[in-house]
């Protein structure tokens, strides 16, 4: 402590506060007691020749005195002087005493005093800045609320007259500012101005070396500054005294700059001031960031709003083919064996739409949805479909297919009508936008849709997709359902396409396999009936490998010519594919389809046939096949599957 600023005078005509000296030995009776920390007795100041300065106060009558230190913990707090005047009683060593008793206590009670503003000021700080940021992250859409903001309570937290906020702008190496203080009020509000924006150099001004630093500055006069840049007092006729510039910095970089200009009750700002702005620095740095992540987030946002607008132009059917679908919504004839198992698209391309709503209305009846509407659905998921060799709108088809014969043959014994619509609606939209790419493939190559859904990737895409038609105008063939009978349709359409993950597929067989097993298989028990959807899923999903076997081998054949689009994409990016994908490997397709036959697609249709009888001709089917694979493999019949010949030929890798 270099001095005594002033003094609290107790007389008969009241209280006087006066300045005093410096603290040190020789010069005053109190300055000497603060200098040494002791308490003094002095029984006559005019005799004692260590006080050359006496009490200080010219023309004072005192002439014994007692000066002792006030101590809190190791800091000086103050020096309590007590003198008599002349013609007194002179104070002596039992005065002395008494007086250090009394003053211990006054430095406990003014300790305490110290203790309790402190922590008045800290909750008070606490509330402040709770209260800021309430305001802060509730106004974080845009920059220019939350400037307004930052700047107006940092004016009350350090009680500045003025305040503004610079912004760095990295890329162009400048501060800029839109915002400006110019003293108006409203109500006793303070109102930012919005003007025009003010530029300038990184290089230039105290706001400049601040964002090149990261130092704070506190200046008592800025016109005395050589750093102080008077453009912007000349630009807004503002006179700047005292400054107080902090920097807001956020991951170790200066983003913004705060400007307190003219302390209001005093010459300069204090350290308190601050202290206190460093805390609230922290907040403007998070909010700046949060603000800035928005902005970005919002940019995003509105660029994704444009693409599935442009997307949704671009795969929804045009109403001329809707049109025309109305007219003529049946085909003029219905396929052989279309109501078996065994009927294979492949010749009917061209109708499949309106065998679609033939299906549909065989089922459920013809007013079970509305026409237009039910149309422009089918044909738009028609264009949902990529051209790839297997994943594509017939073998979507396929599987919708393989479902309306499960559910005629059912005859609404097992399942509700809601069940059944949820059922093949998933199916006909189970493989929506494939790309002709298994999930692991997303996963290894860090593609976007990976990143979008941790399990089930694509499945979860399909999905997404089916929802974004059906919300598309007028086709919502649920239209009609109310809100909670909506959300539980989608429900259910969810877990149907998702149960075609193979991934999952395994556990929910093992587990309707033990339940069928141990006899206590109930299809009135949800738990068991959503297993048996699940494997109903899967069994239709794979339903090529029930086929006649010309259908069969001209399946494989496609689901191979994408296994090794695939394995030539991974080679490209430097990974391994898996054997099957490997075209190096295609004179092991046989013994592939063995495997893949034996552990997968037997054991699902012979335990889906445990609870759906109904579909025991996709054991018969499947077994056929794998007997036909195991003749080949053994060498018999080769002219069912001739290696040469097939559309799987070897392709020269980019």
């Amino acid at each position: 402590m270099e001095s005594l600023l002033s003094w609290l005078q107790l007389e008969e005509n009241g209280a006087q506060i006066k300045a005093c000296g410096q603290i040190r030995q020789g010069t005053t009776v109190s300055s000497h007691a603060a200098a040494t920390r002791q308490a003094i007795l002095v029984r006559d100041v005019v005799m004692d020749d260590r006080f050359s300065q006496g009490t200080g106060v010219p023309g004072g009558r005192a002439q014994s005195l007692l000066a002792i230190p006030v101590i809190s913990g190791e800091d000086l707090i103050a020096i309590i002087e007590l003198n008599r005047v002349w013609e007194s009683p002179l104070f002596n060593d039992k005065d002395l005493q008494m007086a250090v008793t009394l003053v211990s206590w006054v430095g406990v009670a003014m300790n305490q005093c110290q203790i309790n503003a402190t922590l008045t000021k800290q909750t008070e700080l606490n509330d402040f800045l709770l209260e800021v940021s309430r305001v802060i992250f509730d106004e974080i859409q845009t920059t220019e609320t939350l400037v307004e903001n930052i700047m107006k309570f940092t004016k009350s937290l350090v009680n500045a007259d003025r305040s503004a906020l610079f912004l760095v702008d990295s890329e162009k190496n400048e501060l800029c500012a839109e915002l400006f203080d110019e003293g108006k009020q409203e109500n006793g509000v303070t109102v930012f101005t919005q003007k025009q924006e003010i530029r300038f150099s990184i290089d230039k001004g105290i706001a400049g070396h601040v964002a090149r630093t990261g130092e704070l500055v506190n200046i008592l006069d800025a016109y005395k500054d050589s750093r102080f840049n008077r453009e912007i007092d000349k630009r807004t006729g503002y006179k700047t005294h005292s400054l107080l510039c902090m920097p807001v910095i956020n991951k170790s970089k200066v983003i913004g700059v705060v400007q307190m200009l003219n302390k209001k009750g005093g010459d300069s700002f204090t350290k308190a001031d601050e202290s206190s702005f460093k805390t609230f620095a922290v907040y403007c740095a998070l909010a700046l960031h949060c603000s800035k992540m928005f902005r970005k987030l919002q940019h995003k946002h509105n660029l994704l709003e444009v693409a599935m607008e442009m997307l949704s132009y671009y795969t929804r059917c045009p109403e001329e083919d809707c049109a025309k679908l109305v007219n003529m919504y049946y085909p003029t004839t219905i396929p052989e064996m279309f109501d078996t198992y065994d009927f294979y698209s492949k010749e009917y391309e061209a109708i499949l739409p309106q065998l679609f709503i033939f299906m549909i209305h065989n089922l459920f009846g013809q007013n079970c949805y509305d026409l237009a509407t039910l149309c422009r659905f089918i044909l738009t998921v028609r264009q949902g479909y990529r051209n790839v060799a297997y994943h594509n709108w017939k073998h979507g088809f396929t599987v919708a297919h393989c479902m309306y014969v499960v559910l005629q043959k059912l005859n609404g014994t097992v399942f509700s009508t809601r069940e059944s619509q949820a059922l093949i609606i998933a199916a006909i939209c189970h493989d929506l936008d494939h790309r002709g790419y298994n999930n692991a493939f997303f996963q290894k190559c860090q593609e976007p849709l990976a990143a979008l859904y941790s399990t089930s990737v694509m499945e979860q895409h399909h999905f997404r997709l089916a929802v974004k038609i059906l919300q598309d105008e007028d086709h919502n063939i649920f239209c009609h359902l109310t809100s909670a009978e909506y959300k539980e349709m989608l429900d259910q359409i969810r877990d149907a396409i998702i149960a075609t993950d193979l991934a999952i597929f395994f556990g929910r067989k093992a587990a309707l396999g033990e339940v069928l097993n141990s006899g206590t298989f109930d299809i009135e028990i949800k738990e068991h009936r959503d297993l048996v959807k699940s494997l109903l899923m899967t069994a239709c999903d794979l339903c090529a490998i029930t086929k006649p076997w010309y259908a069969q081998m001209e399946t494989a054949e496609l689901i191979y010519e994408e296994f090794y689009y695939q394995g030539d994409e991974e080679k490209r990016q430097g990974i391994e594919p898996l054997p099957m994908m490997d075209r190096n490997n295609k004179d092991d397709i046989p013994k592939q389809q063995i495997g893949f036959v034996t552990f997968v697609c037997l054991p699902c249709y012979e335990t889906l046939a445990k609870a759906l009888p109904v579909t025991s001709p996709l054991v018969d089917g499947c077994r056929e096949n794998l007997l036909n694979w195991q003749k080949i493999m053994a060498g018999k019949e080769v002219n069912l599957w001739q290696v040469g010949s097939s559309r799987v030929k070897d392709l020269e890798t980019k």
